[in-house]
């Protein structure tokens, strides 16, 4: 493996950030009260989000998912910084510490006698390593059921764009008008009047630069051509001013279910040209701060008429047990991996000039964001 550079400058944080930050080592993930209640037909649906465990259980011989994982540190390091920066500018924002949190997610990790390798997770939602975790965890969730449905649709629901004033309670409108429309449909099917509706839904929001605002959305996999129409149809009789063209139905396949899993929201925004060329690529931290506080105490996946192929222990191991670790290794920013004792790369990852140009200095906060004309001022150097 390749050795690092001596005199590698470390980034400093006072005592107190350092102690809010060992405050939560262990953070929950965002729960909110699922659709419907107790079901006479013999589906449970809880009142809570189901925890999903980030167990980490990579071996140090898995050079692969570890450079896989050192390239989303790469990025969620610093973004997490901006987003601490974004917070302060932001005088609704809640989410500071939990910032913070992401900042010190798998900057350690403890190699075990058996070679496995151990870390502390933070579990926020916009942490690239531990939301990546979790995408593979719904996956195998649920795909085990879904890709047995031969009649399967992908369907998208919107609603007209917001500012970001208004993003947490269209939000929140959007997701009370959808459990009203499976609770309808839900009585339908107790009343033998139409089959089960079932399915798994997300919601996201993109962030349109060029108009301020958000475009909080639906994605759903429903299976049966009539439920996704009859829930299109309930959708637009609710939403009168939603555009009759942007809500969609259309044949899904195991491959396009398996992108509903994917992030609530496109963190990087591709800048083109009038030809549909890429000219940049941009992070606009504070225009994430208010998704991400938009998005706190909601639940962002939800599946509902049937049971998920829950295979994942509850065991979280966040406490390093010191008696069988032999060597920690510590992340360098500079270098995009972690580095053990000896001055050698753990994973062998090495970042491209693009990703570092994106994160070093990509990732902006605009000052007068929340107010005035935007301006830009230049990201930080992370350490």
């Amino acid at each position: 493996m390749a050795k690092i550079a001596e005199n590698i400058t470390y980034c400093n944080f006072s005592s107190k950030s350092r102690k809010e930050d060992k405050a939560k080592k262990e953070l929950s993930l965002d729960t909110l009260a699922q659709l419907g209640t107790k079901s006479r037909v013999g589906v449970m649906e809880s009142s809570k989000e189901a925890p999903i465990s980030l167990i980490p259980c990579t071996h140090e011989s898995d050079k692969k998912t570890l450079r896989k994982r050192a390239k989303r540190k790469h990025l969620s390091t610093p973004l997490s910084l901006r987003l601490v920066d974004a917070s302060k500018l932001n005088p609704d924002s809640v989410l500071k510490k939990s910032y913070f949190n992401t900042y010190h997610c798998c900057r350690t990790l403890a190699i075990r006698e058996d070679g496995s390798v151990r870390g502390n997770y933070c579990k926020n939602r916009w942490c690239l390593v531990c939301n990546n975790i979790r995408i593979a965890q719904s996956i195998n969730n649920y795909m085990p059921t879904v890709s047995q449905w031969n009649d399967k649709y992908f369907v998208t629901l919107t609603v007209p764009n917001c500012r970001g004033k208004k993003l947490e309670g269209t939000i929140k409108l959007m997701q009370g008008t959808f459990t009203k429309i499976h609770a309808k449909l839900k009585k339908q099917y107790q009343r033998n009047q139409r089959e089960r509706v079932c399915g798994l839904r997300k919601i996201e929001c993109t962030y349109n630069v060029v108009r301020n605002d958000y475009h909080p959305h639906f994605h759903l996999i429903i299976k049966g051509k009539k439920n996704a129409e009859d829930i299109k149809n309930e959708w637009l009789d609710r939403f009168p001013k939603a555009s009759y063209k942007a809500q969609d139905v259309k044949t899904a396949n195991n491959e396009s279910t398996k992108e509903l899993f994917k992030y609530f929201t496109k963190v990087v925004t591709t800048i083109k040209d009038k030809k549909g060329e890429v000219k940049d690529r941009i992070i606009y931290a504070d225009a994430m701060d208010v998704i991400f506080n938009s998005m706190k105490n909601k639940r962002t996946f939800q599946n509902f008429g049937f049971k998920s192929n829950k295979v994942i222990s509850d065991d979280l191991d966040t406490e390093m047990d010191i008696e069988r670790i032999i060597e920690e290794v510590e992340w360098v920013q500079e270098l995009g991996d972690w580095v053990r004792q000896d001055g050698e790369l753990f994973s062998g990852h090495r970042p491209s000039p693009s990703m570092v140009e994106l994160v070093t200095k990509k990732i902006v906060v605009r000052t007068s964001f929340h107010g005035g004309q935007l301006k830009i001022f230049d990201s930080i150097s992370i350490k």
